[in-house]
């Protein structure tokens, strides 16, 4: 019996290694029962299963190891529960103490939570952290936010480079791309693109210009690294995107001559319109939908549109220092050189559409800007008010808005006029009022010749209004161009240039006539001590010192440029400094009460054609007696129709410590602060240009 049994055992190993075991146990399996012969083995199914049966099977693997897995914990959980039982009942035995029991129970599971609580905070707070720091990493790596409204598309990162290849359109991916294509350091463009409600210093300088029929118009002018920024887009990007060819404006090769050449001449009728609030009605979501319609995913163009856009701000003071608000959302700004063929390429839809209307009814259309012009040969079938509202429906539907009160109908009987070109006979004209204008200004420069001296501003005038009628009509016009020329190449009398009167080495020394200025009355920062403008008290602006951290003493010299509605000095007089005593506006003025330095100005005798008043106060270091009088060798001469006004030697701007603008302007008869500014020798020129000063 022992000898079969030990037969089997052998034969059973023989078959095992020739079978394997999982076969030879399958077959076992069938041999005693407990597989049915006819029903496949696992293996067979495996060699014939499909792809989604092999997919499922897996699954079931793994829901199998899950469960199995969860089972293990539940044993170990249980066992450990055991355990702690065994431990309590063992300690707990002899005591028949149920309170003290449930104490040191519930003393022992507070304690755990307790430690679990800290373990699950530590573990928070680590990956808090974590995330905080990949955030950082992140966002120093790229533009993650660019102000609140604005960064709803930075998360689309899809560009469509096909399309921006076959416009010429450079291929910019991150923002990395586009600082280099803009020229600007990594950290400029994310300070040029980042918007706030609120700011300290602004990246435009902003100020009003007169509309030709009466108001002001806002013009924010960019500040140096924007506008090369903006620039670089027109150059390397706008310029490239084909406009409609009714758009006569800001392209290179049109004008508003060629707007007019556009015209029929003699038209029966001319229609003048204008669109409303045009750079206004354009905002950043318009912008930025343009530049997507280029290609560029919804991250650049995000990017690119706050670079186009701006929002008006207002100057307020808090705790004595000046803030910009945001009164406006992020609008076109007009001093912007991307800002016309800005206009011009989102304006090609509503080009396209109105020359459709007016081809439809026998109109010519022409646009230069915000300015609409329609003419027509005949209007004997012209319903002008039914043509008038369609052109106003289309206005609308996108996304403009027609200036009713400047719509204007000029019949033969008119001057007919687009953009200030006459159309009225066969040949391009100017309005006869202008060219009598200029005969009158020929006339009397003719009449200096004898003298032998025609002042250069007459020269130049001259020549400008020559310049604008050789545009629009040089053969019209060559008589009257051909007179100016004679004015143009006229050479001044040497003998008959008028001398200038010998001016004082500084400006100072003829105010200081009356008292010893640069030894008692200027004005001396002490250290701990700086300048700051405290607020505009009635008809008093004041300027008051406060304390700051400072290294040495310090001394000021305060000067005010009195502005008209052109935002240039008007006449002589309008140059202030202490104790000049000839200005209708009173004078520079200092006190010294309680210790504390005041300088102000008197407006309470200003005339209302002055809008805006400009101070420029220069801080110096060192010696009180080292001052402008005591200085020699002029290096910036500032000037008022050839009278030397102000001077800036070497010495100055060399111990100079800064140049400080402040403006204040009117607004509905109160001032209010405008803007401030800084610079050295170079603000100081480009200052006394904007002003209309001579600076050499």
């Amino acid at each position: 019996m022992m000898e079969n049994h030990e037969n089997k055992k052998v034969d059973y190993r023989a078959m095992v290694n020739q079978l394997g075991k999982k076969e030879f146990t399958l077959i076992k399996m069938q041999e005693y029962g407990f597989w049915p012969k006819d029903l496949p083995t696992p293996y067979e199914k495996q060699q014939n299963e499909t792809a989604e049966q092999y997919a499922y099977r897996k699954s079931l693997i793994k829901e199998y190891e899950k469960i199995i897995n969860q089972i293990t914990d539940l044993y170990k959980e249980n066992d450990e529960i055991n355990r702690k039982l065994y431990q309590l009942k063992k300690e707990y035995d002899q005591t028949w103490d149920y309170e003290k029991i449930r104490l040191d129970i519930a003393k022992r599971i507070m304690e755990e939570s307790i430690a679990r609580r800290a373990e699950r905070k530590k573990q928070r707070e680590l990956e808090k952290k974590q995330r905080r720091e990949a955030w950082q990493q992140k966002k120093a790596g790229q533009i993650l936010f660019i102000g609140k409204g604005y960064s709803g598309q930075l998360q689309d990162m899809e560009s469509d480079d096909g399309k921006l290849s076959s416009q010429g359109l450079p291929l910019i991916k991150t923002d990395r791309d586009l600082a280099d294509f803009l020229g600007v350091d990594y950290k400029a463009l994310r300070f040029l693109v980042y918007h706030r409600d609120v700011v300290s210093m602004d990246h435009y300088h902003r100020y009003t210009v007169p509309k030709r029929k009466g108001g002001l118009r806002n013009i924010a002018a960019p500040k140096s690294t924007l506008k090369a920024a903006q620039k670089k887009m027109l150059e390397g990007m706008l310029s490239k995107i084909s406009v409609s060819d009714h758009a006569h404006g800001f392209i290179k090769g049109k004008s508003v001559v060629s707007g007019a050449q556009e015209h029929i001449p003699k038209p029966q009728l001319v229609i003048n319109m204008d669109l409303e609030d045009f750079f206004p009605t354009i905002t950043f979501e318009r912008v930025r939908g343009m530049f997507k319609a280029f290609g560029y995913s919804g991250y650049i163009a995000s990017l690119m549109a706050m670079i186009c856009t701006y929002c008006e701000r207002m100057a307020i003071e808090v705790r004595g220092v000046t803030k910009y608000v945001k009164t406006s959302p992020r609008i076109l700004p007009q001093g912007s050189p991307a800002s016309p063929m800005v206009t011009n390429i989102l304006c090609m839809k509503l080009d396209k559409r109105l020359n459709g209307l007016a081809s439809k009814y026998g109109f010519s259309y022409t646009r230069y800007a915000d300015d609409m012009s329609f003419s027509i040969e005949d209007t004997a079938s012209i319903d002008e008010g039914k043509f008038c509202g369609l052109v106003s429906k289309i206005v609308n539907e996108e996304g403009f808005k027609i200036n009713k009160a400047k719509t204007r109908f000029l019949r033969q009987n008119n001057r007919q006029a687009i953009t200030g070109v006459v159309i009225n006979n066969e040949q391009l004209g100017v309005p006869k009022k202008w060219v009598k204008r200029l005969r009158a200004a020929i006339y009397n420069a003719n009449k200096l010749k004898p003298a032998g001296y025609i002042p250069p501003a007459t020269r130049n005038e001259i020549s400008g209004m020559a310049a604008w009628l050789k545009s629009v009509n040089p053969e019209r016009y060559k008589d009257i161009i051909a007179a100016a020329m004679e004015i143009i190449a006229f050479e001044n009398d040497p003998a008959a240039i008028p001398v200038e009167p010998k001016q004082p080495k500084t400006v100072l020394e003829s105010a200081a006539v009356n008292a010893a200025l640069c030894n008692q009355d200027a004005i001396i920062l002490k250290k701990g001590q700086r300048l700051s403008v405290k607020g505009i008290l009635g008809d008093k602006i004041q300027m008051v010192f406060d304390c700051v951290n400072q290294l040495e003493p310090m001394d000021i010299d305060p000067y005010v440029f009195l502005l008209d509605h052109n935002r240039k000095v008007a006449n002589d007089k309008d140059v202030i400094f202490f104790g000049n005593p000839a200005s209708k506006c009173g004078g520079v003025k200092y006190s010294d009460e309680n210790e504390e330095k005041t300088v102000w100005i008197e407006l309470d005798k200003i005339p209302h054609s002055i809008q805006t008043v400009s101070v420029c106060y220069s801080i110096y270091g060192g010696d009180p007696n080292h001052n402008f009088s005591k200085l020699v060798q002029p290096s910036v001469k500032i000037r008022y129709e050839g009278k030397e006004k102000l001077h800036f030697t070497p010495e100055d701007l060399l111990s100079e410590r800064v140049v400080v603008f402040v403006e204040f302007y009117r607004y509905k008869d109160e001032w209010k602060i405008n803007s401030v500014g800084a610079g050295y020798e170079a603000g100081i020129k480009h200052l006394c240009r904007i002003y209309g000063l001579e600076v050499n």
